[in-house]
């Protein structure tokens, strides 16, 4: 499984470049933020001289006007980040300077250069199969939806196969698997599946080729338990057994409805929390039609599943005297909650 960096998309490099927050992989370029760490530490400067050197406050007295070369470069900073990046126009630098200087530490400056960027980048997005490219890379951005990226592989549970790992970024940055650009493979369900393998997404039921969904699903909760009881909370277990009572029978049978896992006496003695846990696809038909294509709706799969979810259990574990949370995330990375 290779790739030549020639065969890429633009649109792959660029959101490669982004933070993983605003959905790409770290890999930033000096270009893109070089403007902003410079007139942070410009300004920081600025504040310094005129606070211990009383002397050079006539000189520095309005960065506007100054025709200092250092004041100069820092007006060029400036216009560059308000024609390219989206800062506000009625910015000037003397109200930078006198602002707070948390509001001008690099790491604000570049967080509105990276949503600029993120925003530009959804209009630049491949034209097929555009709606599952921009459901995408919004689900790939939000809080901890890049975290995997930063995982140490010093445990079996953090480290994977090179192999695994190349089909992960791939997905992540949208890059077609060549393996699926023949054409030739088809689904159990009898479609062709597309380049990007969002075929497995759009609603079919029958795509958990080997187990694989199923395998992951396991995965995640088993993750989920171990995270409670390295927190503390030794009580967290998977469900495998009714214990709901008679109201969670759902046939004749004995089957019952089975949250994946709780947290016993986690509020009171007899009073627990349960969980159900799910990964739910942003690019399925049911997501992009509930927005997970736009913005104003970021994290409308996980949404809508987390909705499926509580019908589903929670005035059943209410009854029970306890309390239900759905644990969803979705395919790319972003949470629930």
């Amino acid at each position: 499984m290779s790739w030549d960096a020639g065969d890429l998309h633009p649109s792959v490099h660029k959101q490669a470049a982004l933070m993983p927050k605003w959905g790409g992989c770290g890999v930033t370029s000096a270009r893109l933020v070089s403007a902003a760490a410079f007139l942070s530490a410009a300004l920081a400067s600025v504040r310094f001289l005129r606070t211990k050197h009383a002397g050079l406050a006539p000189t520095l007295a309005n960065l506007d006007t100054c025709d200092l070369p250092l004041a100069a470069d820092m007006r060029n900073a400036l216009l560059r980040l308000q024609q390219h990046h989206g800062f506000g126009l009625q910015a000037t630098l003397e109200s930078l300077a006198s602002a707070p200087p948390r509001a001008t530490a690099q790491h604000a400056f570049a967080e509105q250069v990276y949503e600029r960027a993120r925003d530009d980048l959804l209009e630049q997005l491949p034209a097929d199969h555009n709606a599952y490219h921009r459901a995408r890379l919004i689900s790939c951005g939000g809080p901890h939806a890049g975290s995997w990226l930063g995982a140490l592989p010093v445990a079996a549970a953090t480290t994977v196969t090179s192999a695994s790992w190349q089909m992960a970024l791939a997905l992540r940055l949208g890059v077609p698997v060549k393996e699926l650009m023949s054409g030739d493979v088809r689904c159990a369900c009898g479609a062709v599946v597309d380049p990007y393998g969002a075929h497995y997404g759009s609603g079919c039921k029958v795509g958990n080729r080997g187990a694989a969904w199923t395998a992951r699903h396991e995965m995640a909760n088993d993750e989920t338990v171990k995270s409670c009881r390295a927190v503390g909370q030794l009580t967290a277990h998977g469900v495998a057994v009714n214990y709901l009572g008679q109201a969670a029978i759902t046939s004749v049978n004995g089957g019952y409805k089975r949250p994946d896992g709780r947290l016993r006496d986690f509020y009171a003695l007899g009073r627990h929390l349960y969980w159900d846990f799910a990964i739910a696809d942003p690019c399925s038909d049911s997501a992009l039609r509930a927005g997970s294509a736009e913005l104003r709706t970021a994290g409308a799969a996980a949404t809508l599943r987390v909705k499926q979810k509580d019908e589903k259990y929670k005035r059943l574990v209410e009854d029970a005297g306890s309390v239900f949370f759905a644990n969803v995330m979705e395919r790319f990375g972003a949470f629930s909650g």
